[in-house]
């Protein structure tokens, strides 16, 4: 666990913006309010996602073409998400302006400059991600699309979050948990906008949450089954799936194999063997599982896992 704690909360303009340079993404900070800009808590891992707890006073937050130019491509490919406790503000990026609220839930790409008002003295939890959390659910060929700002409403999602403890079981299980919810919370309509999503958004979320439960249960994952629990025809399953540009099938593997990563890089279950990790995630063959995983993630099972390792 890196713990990142700023006790001090320096009272210096300067500081402050050099301290969430080097926490999160350079940039420039002008402070609307005397006194410190603010404080920030400890970072927390879930998977592939970090989370910073923030309260900050009155600001604005800016990062030019010139900020983003000195990032790495890996950096500039994830996404930034505040989930708003309490405050208020603005985020404008690519010529939208996005108002934000307590309990919203707002994203910003690194591609393009972006700026955010706080307009009033703000907690939040800073959320950085990987573009292709986002995006599970297309081919990876099909996941260079940009990711547009948005703001949507959180519904809470910060009291699921882990407080600490990267290794504990709770961590493990939030890891798989929240890339999830965090997709289904950036494609759901925007209050800002007009709905673009596909049709029936009710029943695709149904045979999502099918999927969820029934993951590790290679025999219960069949698009008869879910139409079944779902109630709805094979046939409207499958259209379903089309509109949002996958298949059932498609979609299954791709759970069942981030979840599979998912769980060979958690320190919690490192004594697993790789057979064992296939089995629970619903393939019946190892050497499938091994093929399929490194088709995905352009490594084998046992490379990620190394090099999880490594990286801790």
């Amino acid at each position: 666990m890196r713990d990142h704690s700023n006790c001090d909360m320096p009272h210096n303009p300067a500081s402050w913006e050099q301290l969430l340079s080097r926490r999160f993404v350079p940039g420039h900070t002008s402070l609307t309010s005397a006194g410190p800009g603010g404080h920030i808590g400890q970072e927390v891992f879930a998977g592939a996602l970090s989370m910073t707890p923030l309260t900050l006073q009155p600001q604005i937050i800016t990062h030019s073409a010139q900020h983003l130019s000195a990032l790495s491509a890996d950096v500039r490919d994830t996404v930034l998400s505040h989930i708003v406790v309490e405050g208020e503000g603005v985020i404008e990026q690519e010529g939208a302006a996005l108002n934000f609220r307590s309990g919203d839930l707002s994203f910003r790409n690194l591609q393009h400059p972006s700026r955010i008002v706080f307009v009033t003295p703000a907690r939040l939890i800073a959320v950085r991600m990987p573009r292709d959390a986002l995006l599970w659910h297309q081919a990876r060929s099909d996941r260079r699309q940009l990711l547009r700002p948005r703001v949507v409403a959180s519904y809470g999602l910060h009291t699921l979050l882990p407080a600490s403890d990267q290794g504990s079981i709770s961590s493990m299980y939030a890891g798989f948990a929240l890339p999830w919810l965090f997709a289904a919370a950036y494609h759901s309509i925007e209050r800002n906008a007009e709905p673009t999503d596909p049709p029936n958004a009710t029943r695709w979320q149904q045979v999502l949450s099918y999927v969820e439960t029934h993951l590790f249960d290679a025999s219960a994952l069949s698009p008869a089954d879910c139409a079944r629990a779902v109630g709805i025809s094979e046939r409207y399953l499958y259209r379903l799936a089309s509109l949002r540009g996958i298949t059932f099938s498609r979609l299954v593997k791709h759970r069942r194999l981030e979840t599979a990563r998912a769980l060979l890089e958690h320190p919690a279950s490192r004594h697993v063997s790789i057979a064992s990790v296939a089995y629970q995630c619903g393939f019946t063959e190892p050497a499938h599982f091994s093929r399929a995983y490194r088709q995905h993630f352009g490594q084998s099972p046992r490379q990620s896992r190394k090099s999880s390792t490594v990286a801790r």
